[in-house]
């Protein structure tokens, strides 16, 4: 009763921690590579489209095109035979699998790295460096990709020997 629960409650919180620890990582990971001044004087229309554009920067066209696509395949599966859309099953099921071991990958290594407070950096136009400030923070990112890591460990761990069957 405790497992289903405990599922019941993690597929409740799958969907949002999935788009947010996505976009998240996404978002920060694309910050983080071009945010400098040197890529901005470069680069300045792609420095715009990661770090803030709010019309059709990275932000807006990723929520759109997770939308999209969520309520693309809502459809499908009421609309069609599933002989039919299998297809289309199998090819959105490749691109969230490769969403979601990129952004499990990229977390992870967040994590490890920075930790649950990961320092706060700053522009140093001077040196042309990000320098630490001394503080730290909690990141959003931490949060909802514990959320997500969660959500793929949690059953392992409740009922391993489930796991260690199923795993082929």
């Amino acid at each position: 009763m405790i497992y289903f629960v405990t599922m019941q409650i993690m597929s409740f919180f799958m969907v949002g921690s999935f788009y947010v620890s996505i976009k998240l990582f996404f978002q920060n990971y694309f910050i983080h590579i071009t945010d400098n001044p040197k890529f901005a004087h470069n680069e300045e229309w792609l420095y715009r489209f990661f770090n803030g554009d709010t019309t059709i920067g990275f932000s807006t066209l990723f929520s759109y095109g997770y939308v999209i696509l969520l309520v693309f395949t809502c459809l499908v599966s009421l609309a069609v035979p599933i002989d039919r859309a299998i297809e289309y099953f199998r090819v959105i099921a490749s691109i969230f699998s490769v969403l979601t071991v990129l952004s499990l990958m990229g977390i992870s290594i967040f994590l490890i790295e920075a930790g649950f407070y990961p320092p706060e950096e700053v522009w140093n136009p001077a040196t042309k460096k990000l320098e630490p400030t001394g503080n730290a923070y909690f990141s959003l990112l931490t949060l909802s990709g514990c959320i997500m890591l969660g959500i793929y460990f949690l059953p392992m761990i409740l009922r391993p020997i489930d796991f260690l069957q199923n795993m082929p």
